[in-house]
């Protein structure tokens, strides 16, 4: 089972959620963002 195969899979597998959760990050900045701004738009 540990072979040098799995060592390339769990630096895949880290490289992989790493991305996720930058993009999950990155997805609720942007949604704050958005409500902010139809916060200001919805009270002009």
């Amino acid at each position: 089972l540990y072979s040098y195969n799995s060592k390339t899979n769990y630096s895949k597998y880290l490289k992989f959620s790493l991305n996720i959760r930058i993009s999950v990050i990155y997805i609720q900045l942007n949604f704050q963002n958005i409500l902010t701004f139809f916060e200001l738009f919805i009270d002009n």
